[in-house]
């Protein structure tokens, strides 16, 4: 190995070349030009240096990977790392709980002869690959620069390596929380964009990235359902076809063991779940000289629950090995009688139970769970309540949420469940539970940016569209009475549309409907798929920045679960027209589909009734908000 700093002059360079494109990059990435800015200053003075090696042996380059290894044996990855029959070329580590691998103290219920607490195994397991092992930090690491060293141990956020065509980059953290180490989609897209500009020709590169792209095996349930990947990793990836042979990512444990593939590059995930009677996740990649991923191979790893109750230990050794990995002590003596009697039976049962295992009896039963028609109260969350004996609706709007929040019990369920928003929500979920006891909304203050429309120019802003290619079909404004609409066939009457929205959008404040995460960003994409300047105008969006902002900020509860713009117009008491064919965005493109093949202009009015109908709704919810806040004033 030839390690070496970035040749200054190349990286001063590169350095130069983005910001000179600042403005192109904000509107690829969709984030504020000062951030990018930032972001790079902060990187120039992140980075180490590059490492480069020697070429891999032959014309493959062999990888193994995992991550999320919150739980697992460590001393089984090293296991397997020596029986591999050819050792592979880097050992990749994709974030979280990077301090197990650290010397420590720390509880591990199997100290192998093959793993020992006091070592750093991190480095043990670069001795074990010709190049040695790349990491990052995961969002629930401790934003600690140094965590990952050793022999061979590189930080690939802070130190990139060379190895032959290959660059690889890391990307610590998540863009999305909970966790403790959470990054910004400008800080990955300006890492991003300068290691496309170091490449030269013929090279790739390999991404380690904790977090998932936007959209690619980063579906997480454990909070709620939503997709919690990397947006700026995603862009660079269809933006750059080719450039990326291979990303390695864990964070959404539920999607380990999947691979997947954006823009020609290929996405694998190997996270592994950290609940006890889950087995784990590893891979082994083998990737062409010529950057194509040729195979991709899934390892299973014993859980921790089978290790235990399989190992040589006595009854009472079992026991106490699954109580410190935090189990109950009576569910752990459950366990350990039950294996005893049923054998491997014991482990397909077990899904039924698995979370009776983290903070539940099995003497229990799960008599159905009311409490998961609250917002904010997810399946995990439900049998937690469960566990402590909150069943209703009722019992849960009874809560003191500070009291609740100091038990024991809660703060247990935080730690092992890793669910970090639980206590910041919990008044969000006690007011949603009044809302619904009460059977109305529950409003306890004035909603900041409820406020800042007040005085203020609005637009209502709708907008139809492909969600494959982003082609905008329809835009439509609501601004009073009068109600602009744009149809376009194709991307010559798309642009035009798209010119005149801008002018009606200056200077504006436009409100949009759960637009932020859909409308918003198709817009901006558009915009700059067809070089046209996309003038500052404010935004207000009903759905995310009033009444479902899930911060503390929050001061409107609905009695709903489903907050869809249709079924909260129509609880404020808005009625759509009684013939209106379309129900949902997708049904307007199916119905746009078929008018470019048959011309049938009934197609198209009903599309436009459709938008319009959306754009009403957005308004009546908007009045709606206001009456309900000054009444509640008032009284």
């Amino acid at each position: 190995m030839r390690p070496r700093g970035l040749r200054e002059r190349r990286l001063r360079d590169a350095i130069y070349a983005l910001r000179r494109e600042l403005e192109d990059l904000a509107r690829i990435y969709r984030v504020d030009v000062q951030e990018l800015d930032e972001s790079i200053t902060e990187l120039s003075q992140d980075l180490r240096g590059l490492v480069e090696v020697e070429s891999p042996r032959d014309s493959w380059l062999r990888i193994f990977a995992f991550s999320d290894y919150r739980i697992h044996d460590i001393g089984f990855i090293l296991e397997t790392l020596e029986r591999m029959p050819e050792a592979p070329d880097l050992v990749v580590y994709a974030g979280d709980d990077t301090e197990r691998f650290l010397p420590s103290t720390r509880f591990e219920w199997r100290v192998s002869s093959a793993a020992r607490a006091c070592e750093n195994l991190f480095e043990k397991m670069a001795k074990k690959a010709r190049f040695g092992l790349a990491a990052v930090a995961g969002n629930d690491d401790e934003p600690l620069p140094v965590r990952i060293h050793g022999e061979g141990v590189f930080d690939v956020y802070r130190t990139w390596i060379k190895l032959g065509a290959f660059l690889v980059v890391g990307l610590e953290g998540a863009t999305l929380g909970p966790g403790s180490l959470i990054r910004s989609e400008a800080e990955y897209a300006v890492r991003l964009e300068l290691a496309k500009k170091l490449l030269e020709k013929g090279e790739k590169i390999i991404v380690v990235s904790h977090a998932p792209p936007f959209g690619a095996l980063d579906l997480a349930k454990r909070f709620g359902e939503q997709h919690v990947g990397s947006k700026a990793l995603r862009y660079f990836l269809e933006n750059n076809p080719g450039i990326v042979s291979l990303v390695i990512c864990g964070h959404v444990h539920r999607e380990g063991g999947k691979r997947s593939e954006i823009g020609g590059s290929v996405v694998v995930n190997v996270a592994s779940h950290d609940f006890i009677e889950a087995r784990g996740v590893a891979a082994t990649i083998l990737v062409s000289r010529g950057g194509r991923v040729e195979r991709v191979d899934f390892i299973e790893v014993p859980s921790p629950l089978e290790q235990v109750l399989k190992s040589g230990l006595s009854a009472a050794g079992k026991v106490e090995a699954l109580v410190r990995l935090g189990v109950n002590r009576e569910v752990a003596q459950w366990l350990v009688r039950s294996y005893s009697e049923l054998g491997e039976l014991l482990f397909k049962e077990l899904g039924k139970y698995s979370w009776m295992l983290r903070w539940g009896s099995p003497s229990e039963e799960l008599r159905g769970l009311p409490i998961e028609r609250v917002p904010l109260v997810g399946l995990s969350r439900a049998r937690f309540f469960a566990s402590l004996g909150i069943w209703s609706v009722e019992e849960l709007a009874n809560l003191d949420p500070q009291e609740f929040a100091q038990r024991r019990e809660v703060r247990v369920y935080v730690k092992l469940s890793r669910d970090g928003s639980f206590i910041q929500q919990l008044p969000l979920i006690v007011n949603y539970a009044k809302a619904i006891v009460q059977q109305r909304p529950l409003i306890v203050g004035v909603p900041k940016n409820l406020a800042r429309l007040l005085g203020r120019p609005l637009v209502f802003l709708d907008l139809e569209y492909d969600t494959v290619t982003g082609f905008i079909f329809v835009a439509g404004v609501m601004e009073g009475e009068s109600v602009w609409q744009a149809f376009a066939e194709n991307e010559e009457e798309e642009r035009k549309n798209l010119v005149r929205l801008a002018e009606m959008l200056e200077g504006k404040v436009a409100v949009t409907y759960a637009g932020k995460a859909a409308d918003l960003v198709f817009l901006r994409k558009r915009f700059s798929a067809y070089g046209i300047r996309l003038p500052p105008f404010d935004h207000v969006d009903l759905y995310y920045d009033i009444i479902n902002t899930q911060r503390g900020d929050q001061s409107i509860f609905l009695p709903l679960k489903d907050m869809t713009e249709k079924s909260v117009a129509e609880y404020l008491g808005y009625r759509k027209p009684e013939d209106l064919a379309i129900e949902d965005g997708l049904q307007a493109l199916l119905y746009f589909k078929k008018y470019l093949e048959t011309r049938d202009e009934r197609l198209k009015e009903e599309i436009l009734r459709y938008n319009k109908c959306d754009l009403e709704r957005a308004r009546y919810i908007l009045v709606r908000l206001l009456e309900l806040t000054f009444a509640a004033r008032k009284a």
